[in-house]
């Protein structure tokens, strides 16, 4: 990333809540964030860096049950510390400000995921687009006969498993299952054995070669 995931906006915020947490570890809020806390570092301790979990507060940041949303509830509590520490008749001003600055950073980390972070090569590794792309090219071809994919080719082992959902639900593709012609999809570079020929190259959006598509009349 090119620059902190939270940024200094909602950073700041969740520091102080953090370190509250850590000064007054009696109270409830206390409580929450150091249980989520420690069960994030074990889960992600134990999962690694597949599918980057630290990524999933894109789906479950709205709920308070998911172990990174806890991040909201942080910033939220921190942003409160901050305006509470304002006295007597500043608290109003202090309030708004804050809501102020909330609605930038949203704007500024929205335009960030959509002109910065999504283009990125390396949110297609970390979110297995590379799978995503093979598992395209599978159900094109399906409808021209049967297509084998190179287990070399799956990241992640749940790949080739969303395949074969996608081929069940979809009729048309059982349905010209039994045509004459053969398709693998292989590792780039691969070349055709005797009776195939090069079909389709399978590329990243900056061109790079991943895989080969090779076909055959059966």
């Amino acid at each position: 990333m090119p620059r902190p995931r939270l940024g200094w906006l909602v950073g700041i915020p969740v520091v102080v809540a953090l370190g509250r947490a850590l000064l007054f570890p009696g109270r409830e809020i206390s409580a929450l964030l150091l249980a989520h806390a420690a069960a994030g570092v074990a889960a992600f301790v134990a999962s690694g860096p597949v599918m980057q979990p630290n990524g999933f507060r894109f789906a479950y940041l709205t709920s308070v049950t998911s172990v990174t949303s806890v991040t909201s509830v942080a910033a939220a509590g921190g942003l409160l510390a901050l305006v509470g520490a304002a006295g007597g008749q500043a608290r109003r001003p202090a309030a708004l400000a804050a809501v102020a600055l909330l609605l930038v950073a949203g704007t500024v980390s929205t335009r960030a995921v959509f002109l910065d972070w999504a283009p990125r090569l390396e949110v297609l590794d970390g979110f297995e687009g590379y799978d995503n792309l093979l598992a395209r090219a599978a159900l094109e071809w399906e409808g021209y006969g049967s297509v084998a994919i190179d287990r070399r080719q799956v990241h992640w082992t749940e790949g080739l498993a969303a395949i074969a959902r996608v081929r069940r639900s979809d009729a048309a593709h059982l349905r010209h299952a039994a045509a004459p012609r053969g398709f693998r999809i292989v590792p780039a570079g691969t070349g055709p054995s005797p009776g195939e020929r090069v079909i389709s190259r399978i590329s990243n959006e900056r061109g790079a070669p991943l895989a080969v598509v090779l076909g055959r009349r059966l």
